[in-house]
């Protein structure tokens, strides 16, 4: 069982608090580089958004052990804007 499952409405208030302002925040730049021509027409932003957010996830959770690279963010957003540019 997870925290999520056993404190509900605490989870509910972080979802609120730290994840929903960061989507949004992601959301907006995703969308100012379709705008821009910087990322492809029609990109799906959802989908984007997992790429990234599921990448860096993977790499906390289930990564090598030790410490993050310190250019670790900038990879993963390279490697993402390879497959969403024009």
């Amino acid at each position: 069982m997870s925290e999520a499952d056993r404190y509900p409405q605490l989870f509910e208030r972080f979802l609120q608090r730290a994840v929903e302002p960061r989507r949004a925040a992601m959301r907006q730049v995703i969308e100012r580089g379709i705008a821009t021509g910087e990322l492809r027409a029609g990109l799906d932003v959802d989908m984007a958004q997992a790429m990234i957010s599921g990448t860096m996830l993977w790499h906390t959770k289930w990564g090598p052990a030790g410490d993050l690279s310190l250019d670790l963010a900038e990879r993963v957003v390279d490697a993402a804007l390879a497959g969403m540019a024009p």
